[in-house]
């Protein structure tokens, strides 16, 4: 039996270069990197991540961004995107906060950013739709609604390309092309669409409406195929996991919703009927949601029985995030606060002194969220 030759030191670095070639180290680090691209972080907006929160944060950095902030900031390898209500998109490292570009869309920013495939997309309060390329924040394209933009885009894959779909106060849940900004299809709703439609992996889109309705959709063409009466209007957006969506409503019902069957499987009401605005967390068989009597309430996800509630010091308007057995949550006062997705109980606070109206991002180690004075924040280990 013949020994193989021992590589000569070319042949290493030839190696070697050929492995750098296919895999660069940027890629590679890219590859690794924690991602928070949606609304809610996933394309069916559960609020959910297995990433693991911080145990005892403090501010690793903070930016000015001349404007209020409302929305929730999306992430891409080391890239943060977060809109503010100056009408600027801003991109900023994700590791030092520092700005790398800014695009303006010269009217306000109410609605968070999407990020997908080198693009971030945004609509703005003059009902404009903008693609900007993710690398330089130059224009790609725009697209026009009749009205308003306050909700998040979602994108959805289809056999025929992907599609961009947002919701506007033109009562239209819209999709557009996401390569051209061409329209594909509109579905008409009788009141404004303000939150983020979710989307799932076997083709269908989600969301509720000011009419009181969860819509389901076929992503493909537009097609209804269930309309399901929640009671009044929803202004969140709906976490949907396996069969179920989940929702709050206005006359503060928080509810699940049979996909399948067109139905409410169930609904609980607590007392005072304070609306939900916020949109639910759901996973590790709990939803998590807060209303704007300060109260959040976690519940099981099958049978919606309470589990505890937590009452925090005010309204909350921006939705909780669950990852893993953490809950975070930002309230109107201005603080962040973790607590215990068993037990509800209160495992640390962090105050950054202006109300916090939009969600967090929570990637491993670290939580970001934007302030009402127009600061972003990036707290963690």
């Amino acid at each position: 039996m013949q020994r193989p030759r021992p590589l000569g030191l070319r042949a290493v670095v030839a190696m070697c270069l050929a492995c750098s070639a296919a895999f660069p180290p940027r890629a590679q680090a890219q590859a690794q990197a924690p991602l928070w691209p949606f609304f809610r972080g996933t394309q069916e907006q559960t609020g959910y991540t297995t990433a693991s929160a911080p145990r005892a944060p403090h501010l690793i950095w903070s930016a000015d961004l001349g404007g209020a902030i409302t929305s929730t900031p999306v992430i891409s390898a080391d890239s943060v995107f977060v809109s503010s209500m100056s009408g600027k998109l801003a991109c900023l490292g994700l590791a030092d906060g520092k700005l790398r570009w800014s695009f303006d869309a010269k009217s306000p920013l109410e609605a968070s950013p999407l990020y997908c495939d080198g693009t971030v997309y945004v609509g703005s309060s003059a009902g404009e739709l903008f693609a900007v390329d993710a690398a330089r924040g130059r224009i790609r394209w725009r697209y026009r609604a009749a009205d308003r933009i306050a909700g998040a885009a979602n994108r959805a894959v289809t056999p025929s390309g992907t599609l961009i779909l947002v919701g506007s106060y033109d009562g239209l849940l819209q999709a557009v092309d996401a390569r051209t900004g061409a329209r594909r299809w509109g579905y008409q709703t009788s009141n404004f669409v303000n939150g983020c439609p979710a989307v799932t992996a076997d083709g269908k889109a989600i969301f509720g409406g000011c009419d009181g309705f969860v819509h389901v959709l076929r992503v493909q063409d537009g097609r209804g195929l269930a309309r399901i009466d929640s009671g009044a209007y929803i202004a969140g957006s709906p976490a949907v996991l396996g069969k179920r969506a989940y929702i709050g409503n206005y006359s503060g019902k928080l509810m699940a919703m049979d996909i399948e069957a067109g139905s409410v499987a169930w609904s609980l009401a607590p007392e005072g009927e304070e609306p939900f605005s916020s949109s639910p967390a759901v996973g590790n068989g709990r939803v998590v949601a807060g209303a704007r009597n300060g109260t959040v309430y976690c519940t099981d996800a099958a049978t919606g029985a309470e589990i505890w509630t937590f009452r925090t010091a005010a309204s909350v308007a921006a939705s909780p995030v669950v990852a893993g057995g953490v809950v975070i949550l930002a309230a109107g006062d201005g603080t962040v606060t973790a607590l215990e997705l068993a037990t509800g109980k209160e495992l640390w606070s962090y105050d950054a002194g202006a109300a916090v109206s939009g969600s967090v991002a929570v990637v491993p180690g670290r939580i970001l969220f934007g302030t009402e004075d127009g600061r972003l924040y990036a707290i963690g280990d």
